[in-house]
């Protein structure tokens, strides 16, 4: 397989799942930022499977979900500007396959951003809710859901990229 730049333009279904990753993002920090003033000394940064709130810190935590968002949000960004030769596939990349394994791929990348700035961002508003009194905000079913939705994201390219083999 040759290493060269193999440039996949993005379609209007990329684009969008890429503004709403990024606007959930961007989202997060506002929604710290505006929510900072209100939040007590102590607030919780860690929930048992239940939901529950299981550790307690200080309000500066607040920013570390957001914090691994963006560092999260530009590793799958910039992963998706390498070129597609350079990834690891779960079938053989032949001349006739390629052009469908590397869309799919980019396009598994851009879904699975999506997934986890949605999960990050979810977190961080069950935070800053149970932070200021509402408790139960982190719903255990909701949050394995979106974890779960993931999986079945992988789940789902494996089998399309096999599929199409």
């Amino acid at each position: 397989m040759e290493n060269s730049k193999h440039d996949l333009p993005l379609g209007d279904q990329e684009r969008l799942i890429e503004l709403l990753s990024l606007f959930l993002l961007v989202g997060m920090w506002i929604y710290v930022a505006l929510k900072w003033s209100t939040l007590p000394e102590t607030i919780p940064h860690h929930f048992n499977l239940q939901g529950e709130p299981d550790a307690w810190g200080g309000k500066a935590m607040i920013f570390l979900l957001p914090a691994i968002a963006l560092g999260t949000y530009l590793l799958l960004y910039f992963i998706g500007k390498m070129s597609p030769s350079t990834y690891n596939y779960p079938v053989k990349i032949t001349e006739e396959n390629k052009a469908y394994q590397y869309a799919l791929a980019v396009m598994m990348l851009k879904i699975t951003n999506l997934w986890t700035m949605i999960l990050m961002a979810y977190i961080t508003w069950a935070i800053v809710e149970e932070a200021g009194g509402h408790k139960g905000a982190l719903n255990g079913a909701l949050l394995w859901t979106i974890i779960g939705s993931l999986f079945v994201v992988l789940a789902g390219y494996i089998y399309l990229a096999k599929k199409a083999a």
